[in-house]
């Protein structure tokens, strides 16, 4: 079955579309794991997400699950990794966060209102 060349333009955007995010979203992880992140992958993220916004205005035809369903597991399989990544990276900014705070308490009371005297 062939589709219009309407369909398949609006089908060929999508899946470039898609692309630039599963590319876009893979150089974040593999920034986030080797410690330099792009300074300006957060605005490409934002231009990405007013594509995405924009596409969803006028979705391509729904022949196209089929013919981009691989694409879209690439995407899912590049967020799962990247949101794997900020896990860690979330966790270990805790966890320095509270051995931080815990200097600052201990830096901070001087055992004036402690229940054993300080010598």
């Amino acid at each position: 079955m062939t589709l219009p060349q309407a369909d398949q333009a609006s089908i060929s955007s999508c899946a470039a579309l898609l692309t630039r995010l599963k590319d876009t979203i893979v150089k974040e992880t593999e920034g986030l794991s080797g410690g330099a992140v792009q300074a300006n992958i957060a605005e490409t993220k934002t231009h990405l997400l007013r594509d995405l916004m924009t596409m969803e205005r006028n979705p391509p035809p729904p022949e196209a699950r089929k013919i981009l369903a691989p694409l879209l597991g690439e995407v899912r399989a590049a967020l799962a990794r990247n949101q794997s990544v900020l896990k860690a990276h979330m966790e270990a900014v805790a966890s320095v966060s509270s051995i931080i705070v815990d200097s600052i308490r201990k830096a901070e009371s001087d055992g004036t209102y402690s229940r054993s005297p300080r010598c």
